[in-house]
């Protein structure tokens, strides 16, 4: 199984599930640590495979964390191209890592807003982008038979004081988007591997790739 996650965040906002749904962390859910000095390595990408050993993780540098630079012409919007859970999708109980991908690069501002309750938790709704920018994840833990909604960038007014937008690097903000979605009461997701598998777009960008299942040996003579 090979696992990349693109910022250490990761860590603080996949620890926030543990907590709040009594799971137990998974190897790759701690720090990084520097073979060189042992010292945890702090705004880094893991890729790591089953990791028993430091010696088996690899440890690289993400991007610097962007703000929106002044509105320049031309340019255009940025707009939402895909998310998961879909549009009224029914996933599973448990946990959920949730993803919004873009048509462009984005900076590090905005905030999902919920309508009701909130299933990710951190007020600081610590997001993962991905080495192209056009990605974010956010982990949140979902109770079965509910529905939520969330917001990207709520229109003016709908929340108090208003949140950060989500914005291009080019300082666009993207248009209000809507996002809802129910949960069955389906065995709940309990690990990590197991919540990134349930997206089919995080399995085809090769941020993760569920193993092979091994063939039974045959028990007949």
């Amino acid at each position: 199984m090979r696992l990349k996650f693109e910022t250490a965040g990761l860590r603080s906002a996949l620890l926030g599930v543990v907590a709040l749904g009594g799971f137990v962390a998974a190897p790759w859910a701690q720090a990084a640590v520097d073979p060189q000095d042992g010292k945890a390595a702090s705004g880094a990408a893991v890729i790591a495979d089953r990791p028993a050993t430091v010696d088996e993780l690899e440890v690289v540098a993400h991007p610097p964390c962007l703000p929106p630079k002044v509105v320049e012409k031309g340019g255009g919007y940025p707009k939402v191209v895909s998310t998961y859970p879909r549009q009224d999708q029914a996933v599973r109980q448990g946990l959920l890592i949730m993803r919004v991908t873009f048509d462009r690069p984005m900076s590090c501002s905005g905030s999902f807003t919920a309508e009701g309750q909130n299933p990710c938790p951190s007020e600081a709704q610590n997001f993962l982008m991905s080495l192209d920018r056009r990605t974010i994840r956010v982990a949140c833990f979902v109770e079965p038979g509910k529905h939520f909604t969330f917001w990207l960038n709520p229109v003016t007014g709908q929340t108090s004081p208003p949140l950060p937008l989500f914005m291009s690097l080019q300082g666009r903000a993207v248009a209000a988007y809507r996002m809802t979605f129910t949960t069955s009461r389906e065995p709940p997701i309990q690990t990590i591997p197991e919540a990134l598998s349930a997206d089919p777009e995080t399995v085809l960008a090769d941020v993760y790739r569920p193993e092979p299942k091994a063939e039974a040996d045959d028990p007949r003579p």
